[in-house]
């Protein structure tokens, strides 16, 4: 019972705090690419992010429509 009270509460924590950091990240580092356009390492970083912004949008419509 104690495992699957940790595993929700772990899975909540995780939908609430990860797609945050990404978008503080990307939008942070989008703001320093575009104020000096070198790719290394603000482009780096904010293309990063918004990759994983996108990967946990497409995780939670897959969960939401396999539920």
């Amino acid at each position: 019972m104690l495992f699957v009270i940790h595993h929700a509460f772990k899975l909540a924590f995780t939908f609430s705090v990860q797609p945050g950091t990404y978008g503080t990240m990307s939008a942070v580092m989008g703001v320093r690419f575009l104020s000096s356009w070198k790719v290394m390492p603000a482009g780096l970083i904010a293309g990063a992010s918004l990759l994983m912004i996108l990967r946990l949008g497409v995780g939670f419509l897959q969960t939401k429509k396999n539920a």
